[in-house]
């Protein structure tokens, strides 16, 4: 072939790549992430979050494919709820096969009727460095650290990852906090 043949064709070949790794995880495919525990029709394929053991779905899913975005419909429109024992700091899991460009997490005490926050609440953007997150990485999870006072009633996790030079995947989870009885 002569030089300048393939026209860009590496630049091509990475996009097609990106884009089947989107595909794969629209449609349900594992792409070597299932747990055997899970139905295969779960969203197997999305990194998960767990807070003491419970395994929160994310409540919105964005995927970005070059320049265009799709929002798949959400399967669980209500704010799941954890109980918590008094504790000065919130601990949860992230289980990912894929790089974290941003991890945030706002914790908020004033919620309305509808769950939705009230308050501007306490923001952490756990790869700063500077917050008060703690963030530890172990073999494929991701363990996070916040603190929390007795008053928080939501939490909002939100991380972006990067799946590829022109793709990235956008998860927010959501869960009410609920006092364990003493």
């Amino acid at each position: 072939m002569t030089s300048g043949g393939w026209g860009g064709g590496r630049r091509r070949l990475l996009a097609f790549a990106a884009a089947l790794s989107v595909l794969a995880l629209l449609s349900g495919c594992s792409l070597g992430l299932t747990r055997p525990h899970h139905r295969p029709d779960d969203r197997s394929a999305l990194p998960v979050l767990s807070v003491h053991g419970q395994r929160i779905e994310p409540s919105e899913v964005v995927y970005r494919v070059g320049g265009k975005t799709r929002r798949p419909a959400r399967e669980h429109a209500e704010t799941p709820s954890v109980t918590l024992r008094p504790a000065h700091r919130l601990r949860m899991r992230v289980v990912s096969g894929y790089p974290a460009e941003e991890v945030r997490v706002g914790v908020f005490s004033g919620v309305d009727a509808k769950g939705a926050a009230r308050d501007g609440g306490d923001q952490f953007d756990c790869l700063d460095g500077g917050s008060a997150c703690r963030m530890d990485t172990r073999a494929g999870s991701v363990h996070l650290s916040v603190p929390v006072t007795p008053s928080v009633r939501l939490v909002i996790v939100r991380e972006n990852f990067r799946l590829g030079r022109a793709a990235t995947l956008e998860l927010v989870w959501r869960f009410q906090v609920t006092a364990a009885a003493p």
